[in-house]
């Protein structure tokens, strides 16, 4: 399964459901009790366990970030509940990581191998920071994007990144 290209559903309500679907990595709908039907959410399909368990608990400690940051704080202009839409999957696992090993190069480690990404690519980061990053890209070709959207669905003429 492709995790740099699976985003939330566009609308905020919908995607935060979505997003507890995605952290419960799927869930009995059989009511009698017998355990035989498993509604799980698309993302898991053909992941193996072992790629589920690594998953799902970087997104479980990215989730539970995100409560602690808001934990007990009014939602305000000044401070804004966090915001699902469109959100990449990858991008929340690669988060989690991020915060979980308090280390950009180790998250960049990890998500390369779960990722599949091919081991001669090179990710460099460009800052080791705790502030908001803007995720970027340049090709081979000098071309360069800006932006975890245009990352994870970039236009049709640029290369895949």
């Amino acid at each position: 399964r492709d995790l740099r290209g699976f985003s939330t559903e566009k609308i905020s309500r919908m995607a935060r459901e979505e997003w507890l679907d995605i952290l419960d990595g799927g869930r009995s709908n059989d009511l009698a009790g017998s355990g035989d039907e498993i509604n799980e959410h698309p993302l898991w399909e053909g992941v193996s366990a072992p790629y589920r368990s690594i998953i799902r608990s970087f997104l479980v400690h990215f989730n539970n970030q995100l409560l602690l940051q808001h934990n007990g704080v009014r939602q305000s202009s000044g401070n804004p509940s966090f915001d699902w839409t469109g959100g990449s999957v990858g991008n929340f696992f690669f988060a989690g990581a991020r915060t979980f090993f308090g280390s950009l190069p180790a998250a960049i480690f990890l998500f390369s191998k779960v990722a599949g990404i091919p081991s001669g690519s090179r990710v460099l980061p460009a800052v080791l920071t705790e502030e908001r990053l803007v995720l970027g890209a340049i090709f081979k070709d000098d071309t360069r994007i800006r932006g975890q959207y245009q990352i994870s669905h970039p236009h049709p003429r640029l290369p895949p990144a």
